[in-house]
């Protein structure tokens, strides 16, 4: 949901650090006002104001979504808002170890977690990469993000992301890793000799 106070409007992706960042927006203003949207909603594109969000690695994302989809027994929800529809999509494909789960995601649905940021990111909201850059970002509003750690995976048993498994990911989301600037993550990612001056732009 969005949380709106001092610092302009944060509207929160799913299992992108949203409840991280409310637990530091409240050491700004104790209560956060939702401005009675329901949780998970898309932004209010004409709200006036500092919009923002956070956005994640999208290897990471996958990895806390599975996760936190083993947790809830890959529960269905109604179609209330675009995170329940993901995650309906989702369940059709639960089942097996992580890395099989993302071969089945990355080679059925290429690109929907670049679907789904998109959805929350219109022109009117800026992102900040969940990471050094969310954290500043924090600082810069009034904020002590260290002063509560910055382990959001805590209860989630985010499983291991392999280089193998983040070329998958980047394979399939190289759209999303090229609007939202997450080249510098992918550093891990082997490098391959008939794609050599190719992988060399992921530096």
């Amino acid at each position: 949901m969005p949380y709106i106070g001092p610092w302009g409007t944060y509207i929160h992706i799913p299992k992108t650090g949203g409840s991280f960042v409310k637990r530091v927006l409240t050491q700004i203003q104790a209560k956060t006002n939702s401005g009675g949207a329901r949780v998970h909603d898309l932004p209010v594109y004409w709200r006036d104001g500092d919009i923002w969000t956070s956005v994640r690695d999208p290897a990471e994302w996958l990895g806390s979504v599975w996760a936190w989809n083993n947790q809830t027994s890959w529960k269905k929800y109604p179609y209330q808002v675009p995170w329940h529809y993901f995650c309906s999509i989702l369940n059709d494909y639960k089942g097996g170890h992580f890395k099989q789960w993302i071969q089945k995601i990355t080679t059925k649905l290429p690109g929907i977690v670049g679907w789904l940021y998109g959805m929350y990111t219109p022109p009117t909201v800026v992102t900040y990469k969940l990471g050094p850059e969310l954290y500043q970002k924090l600082r810069d509003i009034g904020g002590y993000p260290d002063a509560i750690g910055k382990d959001i995976n805590v209860g989630h048993n985010t499983p291991e992301i392999t280089p193998g498994i983040r070329q998958m990911v980047y394979n399939a989301e190289r759209a999303c890793y090229d609007r939202y600037n997450f080249r510098e993550t992918t550093l891990e990612i082997p490098k391959e000799k008939s794609n050599e001056n190719e992988n060399k732009n992921l530096s």
